[in-house]
């Protein structure tokens, strides 16, 4: 479905009348790939932070522009095919100064037939794109790994899966149908599909009754920006994957799977009566699927790699314990987030998590809880891996091992600098980038606001910090009124909360 230009074959079904949202992907850094790989017992690409990366699909690359931000020894690639992302992040780059990032408006095909000139990379990326296009393009993809990865090199890619989609997937034909029969730009077409799948809901479709994936999904599409519902729902070779078929698809490109990038995915316990049906199953492709079908999932964030190089459990041992863990979020933030799910785990984790409000935590320095390492000992996680995985996931730390030169943070500040600037005239990333972590954490419009009025004057009383920012986002708004109540609370909060979590990563 080409929704504003039919004729324009370059697009491949591919939805592009809206810019996609910049997101900010924790799954595709390189140093949460290393950290999955060791926890899976495999030997990471590299150690350091000297390294090649591609991502394929960047979007409007705020993933791979915050990496090329604070890792300056690296050098990264990426590729979206929609005009807008690529010039929009280009200018992004040559206001911060990324002189080591190169953002290419080339095509999967095109990229695989070797039109652009590229070295072989440590760390191919994706993130959705895979089950957003044909088969065909597909191919492609997996062509270009075979003919750029290195030996030893990390693919990771997020997905949609089956079979969590199969209970909801008429939901996303029914999106895309009708968008394709209304009228207008591109957001008149998905506020129409939106809108005519809720009514569908409360008329009482059959399809939708008694159907809880079918409630999350219209959850989540009721809750969406329509960047983001064009982007995810509503290309015409739309196909979520069973992992074994996308196993399969990498296998011709020398891939083996690591395990998930979905850090609490690894030493999952399953019931006896699962586990024991998991056993019985020879082949570790559908033995993996097997658990889609235990869990539900309808998305997965799949490691692979070119070469599996086993670790020793001594080794293994050894290698994570040089990581280190960073709070990337104020303490009552985390605790909050956390207490929602599990008020006894947030009740377990606030030693730790006071320790970490006031540097980074090595691994290696968790109390031994009495784990018995053994010859299997990869298959289950100990007490410091449980959080780590745990923080990780609800993007509440970030996991790192610490660089062999240390980078003094200038690209990364004049990154963070650039992109304050930017929101305040309407941009829309929010991304900043940690020298210390070698990755990025999520701010808000707020933030942004904040972080513009310290770039220049770090040490400025926090009350001026305050006013200047909220005169700001006055001026961005375009009114003389005054700031709400919530927005000048939140303003105070980032000041009084998120300031300081930001010095501590070298943000600031």
């Amino acid at each position: 479905m080409n929704q504003g230009n039919a004729g324009a074959d370059w697009r491949q079904g591919y939805v592009t009348t809206l810019d996609y949202t910049a997101g900010l992907y924790a799954s595709l850094f390189p140093e949460h790939l290393n950290f999955a790989c060791a926890l899976n017992g495999v030997e990471p690409p590299v150690r350091g932070r000297q390294f090649d990366y591609f991502e394929l699909g960047c979007g409007r690359g705020t993933t791979v522009s915050v990496l090329a931000a604070c890792n300056p020894q690296a050098r990264f690639y990426a590729n979206d095919f929609m005009p807008s992302h690529v010039a929009g992040g280009r200018q992004l780059a040559r206001e911060a100064g990324l002189d080591n990032l190169t953002l290419l408006e080339h095509s999967f095909g095109e990229l695989a037939d070797g039109q652009a000139d590229l070295p072989a990379f440590d760390y191919i990326t994706m993130q959705g794109v895979y089950t957003w296009v044909s088969a065909e393009v597909r191919q492609q993809i997996v062509r270009f790994i075979a003919r750029h990865l290195k030996p030893g090199g990390v693919v990771s890619v997020g997905y949609n899966a089956m079979p969590g989609w199969a209970a909801s997937a008429s939901a996303q034909r029914l999106l895309q149908a009708s968008a394709q029969w209304s009228g207008g730009d591109g957001v008149q077409r998905v506020e129409h599909a939106r809108g005519f799948l809720q009514q569908m809901a409360r008329a009482g479709a059959e399809a939708f009754q008694d159907n809880p994936a079918m409630d999350r999904r219209l959850a989540q599409v009721a809750g969406a920006s329509p960047a983001y519902l064009q982007h995810e729902y509503l290309n015409r070779h739309w196909q979520p994957l069973y992992h074994a078929d996308v196993a399969e698809d990498l296998a011709t490109a020398k891939l083996d799977f690591v395990g998930s990038a979905m850090l609490p995915h690894f030493g999952m316990a399953f019931p006896p009566e699962q586990q024991a049906l998991l056993d019985a199953i020879p082949d570790p492709r559908w033995r993996e699927t097997a658990k889609d079908y235990l869990l539900g999932n309808s998305f997965r964030n799949d490691v692979f790699v070119r070469g599996r190089r086993g670790l020793s459990p001594a080794r293994r041992r050894q290698r994570l314990g040089t990581f280190q863990m960073a709070l990337t979020v104020p303490v009552d933030t985390a605790l909050k987030q956390l207490a929602r799910a599990d008020a006894d785990m947030a009740a377990a984790m606030r030693p730790v998590l006071d320790q970490l409000a006031a540097r980074p935590i090595s691994l290696a320095s968790f109390e031994d809880d009495g784990t018995q390492h053994t010859d299997n000992a990869t298959d289950t996680p100990d007490s410091a891996q449980l959080m780590a995985a745990v923080l990780s996931m609800n993007r509440h730390a970030s996991l790192f091992e610490s660089p062999d030169a240390p980078d003094d943070g200038r690209r990364a500040r004049a990154w963070n600098a650039a992109i304050a600037a930017d929101a305040l005239l309407g941009g829309t990333c929010t991304a900043l980038a940690s020298p210390v972590t070698g990755g990025g954490i999520d701010t808000d419009i707020a933030g942004l606001a904040v972080y513009r009025q310290l770039a220049d004057r770090p040490d400025a009383d926090p009350d001026s910090v305050v006013e200047r920012a909220l005169q700001a986002l006055r001026r961005l708004a375009g009114s003389g009124a005054e700031a709400s109540g919530a927005q000048a609370a939140r303003v105070r909060a980032v000041v009084e909360h998120e300031v300081p979590v930001w010095r501590r990563l070298g943000v600031l």
